[in-house]
């Protein structure tokens, strides 16, 4: 997932009053909601919605650009029954971020982790926001390659893309996940930031 996303203008200008329309009508006045979309031309596609934090831990990016903390708002809702000062949010909150963010899954291959190196290294990238580890050494995966067996989500913004790509580049060339054969579990790179 890259963020911005390069159809956030086309979003706005085409389909932004869609979608406000239709949250209204749902009646959602606060909290976290995305959509999964497909783009045709000018035409926005909403397929997979979202009402909550998610999966990809994207309120991490929100909040390393717009120093808006979306968990802290959504605890303070829960408690008060106010997310916080509208006006004040909406200062913060802007989806043009300063710098371009990558969520970047880690897939692991077939075998059981008996060893993870480098990820301590990848911690301590200057880029990297932040990195979710899923599974630990011991746990065996059956299957060659498949969506459950991500097992590393790493968060992470640079100056541009093209660091970003080098950022993604080094990543895969540090973290080895060894099976119990000494395989490296590690899928192949096949990230290009177009």
């Amino acid at each position: 997932m890259h963020f911005p996303s390069k159809y956030l203008d086309i979003f706005k200008k085409y389909n932004l009053e869609k979608f406000q329309k239709l949250i209204a009508h749902l009646g959602i006045k606060d909290g976290l909601i995305g959509f999964q979309c497909l783009v045709k031309d000018n035409d926005i596609i909403p397929f997979d919605p979202t009402y909550r934090i998610d999966g990809s831990l994207v309120y991490h990016f929100i909040e390393n650009q717009n120093n808006s903390n979306a968990v802290e708002m959504l605890i303070r809702k829960s408690i008060t029954g106010s997310m916080g000062n509208d006006e004040e949010i909406s200062k913060k909150e802007t989806p043009y971020f300063k710098n371009p963010c990558i969520e970047l899954p880690i897939l692991l291959k077939k075998g059981t982790i008996t060893k993870i190196v480098g990820l301590e290294e990848i911690k301590n990238m200057k880029d990297v926001i932040y990195v979710f580890q899923k599974y630990k050494e011991g746990k065996t995966f059956t299957k060659e390659v498949d969506f459950s067996q991500i097992s590393f989500r790493i968060l992470l913004s640079g100056k541009d893309d093209k660091k970003l790509q080098e950022d993604i580049d080094k990543i895969y060339s540090i973290l080895k996940v060894y099976d119990e054969n000494g395989n490296n579990m590690v899928s192949e790179n096949l990230y290009r930031i177009v």
